[in-house]
């Protein structure tokens, strides 16, 4: 079968494999995967990934695929939304073997686009994140990055009761995508130079500011935009390895709150998971606008050079498998 590989940091090929073995799991044609900037992170800056060549697949998670070899709960045909760990993730190949607890199937797949079914899984740890903070009511948020999950805070923030959601994306073409998913105010420049003027947002009054991007940039400057005493989610996967400076005295001196988000894959029932596809599926978000590029897997390497650069009005860029 074909498959990705990162033969090494940055590195990135269309490559010839064996077919992954069942070993007690269920065989999946992927039939649509599409790239998060978590794996652009991971193959390109080496976060999480202990070895070169990686595994060919890895780190794919995001992937709406049919059973080919399944149990008594899976059986062959079925539609399946795989939410693998993302130590585990292989989705970007023409078939992965993934185990029972980690699908979830899709009654009724030919009622929605599988590119939109397959946005279910970002959706779902956005959902299970927003779960995590005590209170979203009536709170005034700010999100930082408007890639697709940037995007998906913007709506998961008001299904939860915001009472005003903010966005920041310097590049523009994402910035403008924000108000649709529920954003009232969006800055299409660096945060940076939202931090040095004082006029475009009241600092003092952002309760929840949500970190979706993940650089040493941004994971600061979070703190410089959250109200005293506010809370910070940094939900964006690092972009390396490497140490990065904290800005330790803004969050002590202020009295912020802060925190990480992993592991949506072992929420029980995976009932995060579950609602995004019912919202995806009965439109109760509207994601037709998140896919904008998409290339059969032989072209994956041009496929990464588009989600790695984000011109051409880039927002996620997916990959039809078979």
């Amino acid at each position: 079968m074909k498959a990705v590989q990162a033969l090494s940091k940055a590195v990135v090929d269309v490559v010839d494999v064996d077919m992954p073995e069942k070993q007690g799991n269920v065989l999946i044609r992927t039939q649509f995967a599409s790239i998060c900037g978590s794996d652009l992170h991971m193959m390109f800056s080496g976060w999480g990934i202990d070895k070169w060549p990686s595994d060919p697949g890895h780190p794919g998670h995001e992937a709406v695929g049919v059973v080919v070899d399944g149990n008594d709960e899976f059986k062959t045909d079925d539609y399946v939304l795989t939410v693998p760990h993302i130590w585990n993730s292989k989705c970007f190949a023409e078939f992965q073997s993934v185990d029972t607890q980690h699908l979830i199937k899709i009654d009724q797949p030919n009622s929605t686009p599988i590119e939109h079914l397959s946005m279910a899984q970002q959706l779902g740890t956005v959902i299970f994140a927003a779960k995590q903070i005590h209170e979203i009511k009536d709170k005034k948020c700010l999100v930082i990055g408007q890639g697709s999950a940037g995007l998906f805070w913007n709506y998961i923030l008001k299904y939860f009761g915001a009472k005003s959601v903010i966005a920041i994306d310097p590049i523009s073409h994402r910035a403008d995508l924000g108000h649709s998913f529920g954003a009232d105010q969006i800055f299409d420049k660096p945060l940076s130079s939202i931090i040095d003027d004082s006029k475009s947002i009241q600092k003092d009054s952002i309760d929840i500011v949500i970190e979706a991007v993940g650089t040493a940039e941004t994971v600061n400057g979070s703190l410089q935009v959250v109200r005293d005493s506010g809370l910070v989610v940094f939900f964006g996967l690092p972009e390396s390895n490497d140490l990065i400076p904290f800005d330790f005295s803004t969050m002590f001196k202020n009295r912020i709150k802060a925190f990480t988000i992993f592991g949506s894959q072992d929420e029980n029932g995976l009932s995060s998971f579950r609602l995004a596809l019912d919202m995806i599926k009965n439109s109760k978000i509207d994601v037709s606008n998140v896919i904008t590029h998409a290339f059969p897997l032989v072209d994956a390497v041009t496929a990464f050079e588009y989600a790695k650069n984000r011109n051409d009005g880039v927002v996620k860029v997916g990959l039809h498998c078979n």
